[in-house]
């Protein structure tokens, strides 16, 4: 297969563009993307056009898809969870759910949390809502040393 790897910043993120997930990548260019995750820590695969198996198929590639039950899921495959602007709080007061309106981090409060998060826009808003991510390894260098001594048990 051939594409395209841009960074996309300083401290992390490349784009990924020329390649299509609905038909699974060869050994070579998964071992590229594969280095390339691990590289920029977030890739941006554009131009996707992928049903719910297709993509718990290509992420697949990445790791061990896990269940998450407290989230709706499709109905085609588990795997895949749906988050919507239109969320509800189901077991409270009913009130919108804006999930991710506060900084966190995917399943930190799991015994054993997630390595990575996979995520597909299907109706993305043409302004606000938009995901940020945090290069956590650069944050820890940035600390003066004495703060990262401190840090060590």
């Amino acid at each position: 297969m051939h594409f395209r790897t841009e960074k996309l910043g300083g401290h992390m993120a490349a784009a990924v563009s020329g390649l299509d997930l609905n038909h699974l990548p060869d050994a070579a260019t998964q071992a590229v993307l594969q280095g390339g995750l691990h590289d920029n820590l977030v890739l941006c695969i554009r131009g996707q056009a992928l049903a719910p198996v297709a993509f718990r198929d290509a992420m697949a590639q990445f790791g061990t898809p896990m269940l998450r039950k407290q989230l709706e899921h499709t109905p085609e495959c588990a795997e895949v969870n749906i988050i919507s602007s239109e969320d509800r709080d189901t077991l409270g007061d009913g009130r919108k759910i804006v999930n991710g309106a506060n900084w966190h981090t995917d399943d930190s409060f799991m015994r054993e949390p997630c390595s990575l998060t996979m995520l597909y826009g299907v109706v993305v808003p043409s302004r606000s809502g938009d995901t940020q991510f945090t290069n956590m390894y650069a944050v820890y260098e940035d600390l003066p040393a004495e703060t990262r001594r401190a840090s060590i048990p």
